[in-house]
Order: C-alpha cells, then sequence, then structure tokens
C-alpha cells in the first residue's frame, strides 16, 4: 500500500473497486482493525488506532468475508441459522451460553423479514447454497446493530437468482447502518445506494470521490490497464456497464 488517504464520513457508502492484487482486501481489514500499516494510522469514530483499546471499536463494526461462513460450518457442522445470527448479536453460541428471550425473538424477526420462508430458524447452515449463505452471514454482521458495515466481495462466484437475492437484500441494509464500504471486483456488481467510489491500482488510490466524479471511461481504463468505456443506465435506478474500445 502507498499512501492510502481515504476518509468515509457518516451516511456514505463507498465501493472500493480495482484489479486483483491491488489492495482493496487489505484496506477493508485495516478499516475492521483486523490489520495494521506499517505506517500512518486509522481513525475511527474519532479514535486513533493503534493508540486505543479495539475491541470495542470493533464490536460497532460489521465485517461481511465469504469465508467466515465457512469456518463456521467447519467448526459446527450443526449450526443452525438462528444460532448464527445470534453469534453475531452476542458473540457466544447459544449451545453454551443460553441467549435472552428477547435475543431469541429479535433474531427470529430479522430472518423472517430478510430470508425466503424455506429458509427456518432451525435450518442448518451446512444444508444452504452459497447464495443462502451469504444471506445468513449477512444477518449475522447485522445482528450486533454496527453503525459501521465493511463487505469484501459478497457478490463473488454467485449464480445470478443468488446475486440479485443478496442485492436487494443489502439495498435494504445500507439504509439500516451510517456507512458501508463494499469490495467488488466487477463493475456491473456496484448496488445503486452506493454513493461514492475509490478506484486501485497497484497500491494506491488513482481517484476517490462521488460515484459520478469517479467512475469515468477514462479513470477505469487507467486502473485496469485497457481501454474501457463505461456507460451508466439510471432507470429505474443507477447501473454501471462496461465494454471494451
Amino acid at each position: 500500500m502507498n499512501n492510502i488517504q481515504l476518509t468515509v464520513r457518516q451516511g456514505e457508502h463507498w465501493v472500493l473497486l480495482g484489479p486483483n492484487g491491488c489492495g482493496k482486501s487489505t484496506i477493508l481489514r485495516m478499516m475492521s482493525l483486523r490489520e495494521w500499516p506499517t505506517r500512518g494510522r486509522v481513525r475511527l469514530f474519532g479514535k486513533e488506532f493503534p493508540g486505543h483499546p479495539v475491541f470495542a471499536t470493533q464490536q460497532r463494526i460489521g465485517l461481511f468475508e465469504t469465508r467466515q461462513i465457512e469456518g463456521l460450518i467447519e467448526n459446527y457442522p450443526s449450526l443452525t441459522i438462528l444460532e448464527t445470527v445470534l453469534l453475531g448479536m452476542n458473540g457466544t453460541l447459544p449451545r453454551y451460553v443460553p441467549a435472552s428471550q428477547e435475543e431469541i425473538q429479535r433474531a427470529t424477526a430479522m430472518i423472517r423479514e430478510e430470508l425466503p420462508e424455506n429458509l427456518k430458524p432451525d435450518v442448518s447452515i451446512a444444508t444452504l447454497s452459497a447464495g443462502e449463505r451469504r444471506r445468513v452471514l449477512l444477518l449475522h454482521c447485522l445482528a450486533s446493530l454496527p453503525d459501521f458495515l465493511l463487505l469484501d466481495e459478497p457478490f463473488e462466484n454467485l449464480d445470478i437468482a443468488a446475486q440479485l437475492g443478496l442485492e436487494d437484500q443489502l439495498a435494504r441494509t445500507l439504509s439500516e447502518v451510517s456507512a458501508s464500504v463494499l469490495v467488488v471486483h466487477r463493475i456491473q456488481e456496484i448496488p445503486p445506494r452506493i454513493s461514492h467510489a475509490a478506484l486501485l491500482h497497484k497500491g494506491s488510490i488513482l481517484s476517490a470521490g462521488l460515484c459520478e466524479d469517479v467512475l469515468t471511461s477514462e479513470n477505469v481504463s487507467r486502473a485496469y490497464e485497457i481501454p474501457l468505456r463505461l456507460s451508466v443506465e439510471r432507470r429505474p435506478f443507477r447501473q454501471y456497464r462496461w465494454s471494451r474500445t
């Protein structure tokens, strides 16, 4: 990483975009305080890190990484959807530390409101498809009511139906958090609610700001080192498309 300066303010929803290996996921993990910069500092909620206790601040951050759900399945093969959401809510497994009735009711309501009818609270997450697992993982991340949501490639390797279902759930989610940062590989995966973008190239930020200022044919071509033409469809909502020139 080289001289990364990026400020995310309350009410802003960002996308980090760029080719493989440009540093998108590394930035996300530094924002979540899972990794530290070798130089400089990370400032979150008015506090600089390193320099303050990490745990309390991490409680205000929801981090979505697809490997999380696979790790849960590997360690707890019989884990249910309800248990997964409760784990995100209080950090403990109900089978070891019983959840309160209030927590169970809130987790159950989240599941019924956000997941398809066939995904009942007592269904094992090991039996779910990749898209269904990610929808449960998103609830897991939201269960603690985070102020700041970070998502690392949530749509990667999903089929069209699974991607659309997760997109709809994510669109509702972004209205519930104060700010968010999303990493994607493909420009057509940028959700309509995203307000800001940062284009990365070889560990540096080429351009950052409002989507309409950053996501231009010239900037995207520089980031990916290939001539591209970017087009924007604005009805019924903003959607990006690219083609080779």
